[in-house]
C-alpha cells in the first residue's frame, strides 16, 4: 500500500508501522505519536502567545530517548509568555508533555527557542 494523503500530513507505512511525514520539516518523518504530542502542543502554545502564526512545533531527530520537541516562538514577550513567571508556565507544558509521553510509553523533552536565526 503507497502512500495516501490525508490534510496535510502524507500517511504511508514503513514496515507495517504507521508513518507521518511531519509537515515543518521537508521529509521527515515521524511516528504518529510523536506527531499527536507535537500537535497537542501546538494548540497550547498558539493559545498563549500573539504571533499565532510564528509558533512552530517539531520533534529533533533523536536516536535514544528522550525525544526533543521544540517550540519556536517570535522573538519579544512571546518567549516570555511561553516561559511564564518563574517557568511556571514552560514547566506546566513539560507536565503536558510528560503525561502524553506516560500515555504513549515514550519520554519526551521539551526544548523553547525563539526565532532569532
Amino acid at each position: 500500500m503507497g502512500p495516501r494523503r490525508h490534510g496535510p500530513l502524507l500517511h504511508e507505512r514503513i514496515d507495517g508501522v504507521p508513518q507521518v511525514l511531519d509537515p515543518y520539516t521537508t521529509g521527515m518523518i515521524v511516528d504518529p505519536q510523536t506527531f499527536e504530542a507535537c500537535s497537542i502542543i501546538e494548540a497550547i502554545v498558539r493559545g498563549i502567545v500573539k504571533d499565532k502564526d510564528a509558533v512552530k512545533v517539531v520533534s529533533l531527530p533523536a536516536s535514544n530517548e528522550p525525544i526533543v520537541i521544540q517550540v519556536t516562538v517570535s522573538i519579544g514577550s512571546d518567549v516570555g509568555k511561553v516561559i511564564g513567571r518563574q517557568g511556571r508556565m514552560a514547566l506546566s507544558l513539560r507536565s503536558v508533555l510528560q503525561a502524553i509521553g506516560k500515555e504513549q510509553g515514550k519520554r519526551y523533552r521539551l526544548d523553547i527557542t525563539d526565532d532569532a536565526t
